[in-house]
C-alpha cells in the first residue's frame, strides 16, 4: 500500500501527520513534502501518528528519522505516536528515544506536546490485548535486541567485541548523522529484483573488498548475530559485529554493535526503478565514538565508499552486468552527541589491537619458558 500523510493544521500549536500505508524506499519524498507544508503553518511541535503505517525496511526506517531530524532542526519538538509496545521496545534499542519522544497514542502526545509536559511517556496496552497496532510487524523486524549472545565459535575468524554488545542505534553515538546511498543499476533483460536480493542474500560476503569478512552463525534471520573482521587504513584490524535488524522479500538490514565504528543501520536491497532493477546499499548512521570519528574526518569517508563500490561493482559482475556505482551523500545533522565519548573505552579497533598484542606477548612467554625449562633426563 503506497504512503500517504494527511497533513493537519496546527490549531493547538501541534501539528499532525498521519501517515497511512507502507514506509519503505519510495516514502521519502512524501513523508519530506509533509513536513515541509506541516512546517509552514509554524507549529511548537510535530506529532507523527503511525497508527495506520507500517515501516517496511530500513529504507523506509531512515526516511522517517529523516523527517524527525529535520523537524528537530527547526527548533519544532517531535514524537512518534502509536508505535506499538513491541515496536516502541525496539525503537529504544536503537536509541530512537533519544531523538523523538514516543507515545502510545496520539491524543496523548498532542495533550503532552501543547501543555509543553517535559518528555514522552509511552502506556502498554493491557496484557494480552491482540488488537494493537505495530509499526515494525513481527515477520520481519527483529522482535527485541538486547546482548549478544549465541554458541557458534567460527573458526579462522577473531570473534571479539560481540559477546555481551548491545546495539548501537543512532542516539548512541557521537558524530554527525548522514545518510550515505550507494547505488548500480542494472541493466540486462534477464536480471530481476529478486535476482538481485537473492544474491544479496546468498552472497554478501564474497562480494567484500579481500581482507574483510563477515560471518552470521546462525544464518540470515532477524535478531541474529554477525562477526565481522575488517582492514581499515593502515592496516589496523577491527572486529567487532553486527545483529540481523530486518529482513523482507527485497531487503535486509544490520545495526552494529557497541565498538563498531558506526551507530544506526546499514540497509542492502533491490529497488526497481523506470522497470529496471537497482542494487542498492544504503547507511544511516553516525560515528560511534571521537576516536573512529577523527578517522573518518581523515581517510573514513574514503575509505568507506570505495568499500561499497568495491560490493556492488562484484554484485554486478555476479549478475553479469558491468556498471557504474552511483553515490549519494546526505548530512541529516551536523551536531555531535556528547555522550558519545563514553563510547571510547568500547572502541572495536583499539580492543581488536589490544588483544592481538597481548596474545603476541602470551605466545612468547610461553616460548621462552618453554626454552628455558631444564631437560628431563
Amino acid at each position: 500500500m503506497a504512503v500517504t500523510v494527511d497533513v493537519q493544521a496546527p490549531e493547538t500549536g501541534v501539528a499532525v501527520l498521519a501517515v497511512t500505508g507502507d514506509v519503505n524506499h519510495g516514502a521519502g519524498t512524501i513523508l519530506h513534502d509533509a513536513g515541509q507544508e506541516a512546517l509552514a503553518g509554524h507549529p511548537g511541535a510535530v506529532v507523527v501518528d503511525l497508527e495506520k503505517a507500517v515501516v517496511v525496511d530500513g529504507f523506509g526506517l531512515a526516511h522517517l528519522l529523516a523527517l524527525v531530524v529535520r523537524l528537530k532542526r527547526r527548533q519544532v519538538a517531535v514524537a512518534l505516536a502509536a508505535t506499538g509496545s513491541r515496536s516502541w521496545r525496539l525503537l529504544v534499542e536503537l536509541g530512537i528515544d533519544r531523538v523523538a519522544r514516543i507515545y502510545s497514542a496520539t491524543a496523548a502526545a498532542v495533550g503532552d506536546l501543547k501543555s509543553g509536559a517535559p518528555g514522552g511517556t509511552f502506556t502498554p496496552p493491557v496484557v494480552g490485548a491482540d488488537d494493537e497496532h505495530e509499526i515494525f510487524p513481527a515477520a520481519t523486524w527483529a522482535p527485541s535486541l538486547g546482548e549478544t549472545w549465541f554458541d557458534e565459535r567460527p573458526e579462522g575468524i577473531r570473534n571479539l567485541n560481540v559477546l555481551g554488545r548491545l546495539p548501537q542505534g543512532i542516539g548512541h553515538g557521537y558524530g554527525s548523522l548522514w545518510r550515505k546511498t550507494y547505488r548500480v543499476r542494472l541493466t540486462a533483460d534477464d536480471v530481476t529484483p529478486a535476482a538481485v536480493a537473492a544474491a544479496f542474500k546468498q552472497h554478501l560476503p564474497d562480494y567484500w573488498p579481500a581482507g574483510n569478512v563477515i560471518v552470521l552463525p546462525l544464518g540470515l534471520v532477524t535478531g541474529a548475530p554477525g562477526i565481522i573482521n575488517l582492514t581499515i587504513p593502515g592496516g589496523v584490524p577491527l572486529a567487532t559485529g553486527i545483529r540481523v535488524l530486518n529482513v523482507t522479500d527485497r531487503s535486509f538490514s544490520f545495526v552494529p554493535l557497541r565498538g563498531h565504528m558506526e551507530a544506526g543501520w546499514i540497509t542492502f536491497g533491490a529497488v526497481e526503478e523506470e522497470g529496471r532493477p537497482v542494487a542498492m546499499v544504503q547507511s544511516f548512521a553516525r560515528t560511534g565514538d571521537p576516536l573512529y570519528e577523527s578517522g573518518f574526518v581523515f581517510f573514513g569517508h574514503h575509505q568507506q565508499e570505495r568499500f561499497w563500490d568495491e560490493t556492488l561493482t562484484a554484485l554486478a559482475a555476479d549478475l553479469g552486468v558491468s556498471a557504474l556505482v552511483e553515490m549519494s551523500t546526505t548530512c541529516i545533522d551536523r551536531r555531535r552527541l556528547g555522550r558519545g565519548w563514553r563510547n571510547l573505552p568500547a572502541n572495536g579497533a583499539v580492543r581488536t589491537v589490544a588483544a592481538i598484542i597481548a596474545d603476541g606477548v602470551r605466545r612468547l612467554v610461553r616460548r621462552r619458558s618453554k626454552a628455558s625449562a631444564p631437560e628431563r633426563s
